[in-house]
């Protein structure tokens, strides 16, 4: 914690440079540092920009002061017992693959073959289920998938091989309680998987067969890239889209507009769409 004190009757932006040592349990010592500025409404009211208040500016740190860290959107390890049990399902073609690229497009395939005879509709229920749970639920044939289950399922297999992956949730509502509520489109679920290989998020859609997204020159897209240059118009010509098809076991490469999907696929990530990132605790932050 520090405490800092500037003076309100500053006639300039005044700068202040903080520096601690701090030594961790394992005596390992580390310098942190900190550049700030206050810059007082005076300052501002006297070069014409009337309504400003007073400004803390952190110009320069090595702190970390995300509000929220990474660590938090990213899909937890299943516990150990539901690891094993996804491991026994699927990844059996992954253990002597090397490419991250590769495994993530195994896992993706594998994942929707598995699931493909169970689509449709699921109970209330399922909402409340880990994703071992759900399988089972499935494998009893007592249950349906959708798009939000598909993706729940996705992440823990992905997460069970140490691969980081993130969920993200699409919808638009205009709700009154006097009159029905209004969709924008049906609310979707998909993922973003991160590619350690490469450094870079990849857009796995698999409600819609879609396990990569790449621009004209091959660049991979992460879901805001699919999102913004789909809406984009005649911009979009230049999405190429990986699309698995189940049935003949193969991955097509193709324009967007040529995709098997392309119309939900305009639905769901239509224009006006809101979109988040799922948090661990359970809510959306956008």
């Amino acid at each position: 914690e520090f405490k800092l004190k500037f003076s309100k009757k500053v006639i300039a932006d005044t700068y202040s440079k903080l520096k601690v040592k701090v030594i961790t349990s394992a005596l390992k010592e580390n310098w942190f540092e900190m550049n700030l500025s206050y810059d007082p409404a005076t300052v501002q009211e006297k070069n014409g920009r009337m309504g400003s208040g007073d400004g803390l500016f952190i110009r320069k740190t090595n702190i970390g002061f995300q509000e929220v860290p990474m660590s938090d959107f990213i899909f937890p390890t299943p516990p150990e017992e539901e690891k094993k049990y996804l491991q026994e399902i699927f990844g059996k073609n992954v253990m002597d693959v090397h490419s991250e690229k590769e495994k993530i497009f195994i896992l993706a395939q594998e994942v929707i073959d598995f699931l493909e005879p169970y689509r449709g509709i699921p109970g209330s229920e399922m909402d409340t289920l880990s994703a071992v749970e759900q399988i089972m639920k499935l494998k009893a044939g007592k249950e349906k998938v959708y798009c939000g289950n598909i993706a729940e399922i996705f992440l823990a297999v992905c997460s069970s091989y140490n691969i980081p992956a993130r969920k993200i949730g699409l919808g638009n509502t205009y709700d009154d309680s006097k009159n029905p509520t209004i969709f924008h489109s049906d609310y979707h679920t998909t993922v973003e998987v991160f590619n350690r290989d490469e450094n870079y998020w990849q857009l796995i859609d698999l409600t819609f067969y879609l396990l990569a997204a790449t621009f004209e020159n091959g660049k991979p897209m992460n879901f805001i890239d699919f999102f913004y240059l789909l809406n984009s118009g005649e911009q979009s010509d230049k999405m190429i889209v990986s699309e698995y098809d189940p049935f003949k076991k193969i991955i097509n490469s193709l324009k967007i507009a040529d995709a098997k999907n392309y119309s939900p696929l305009m639905d769901y990530y239509k224009q006006n769409q809101k979109f988040c990132f799922a948090h661990k605790n359970g809510f959306y932050s956008y």
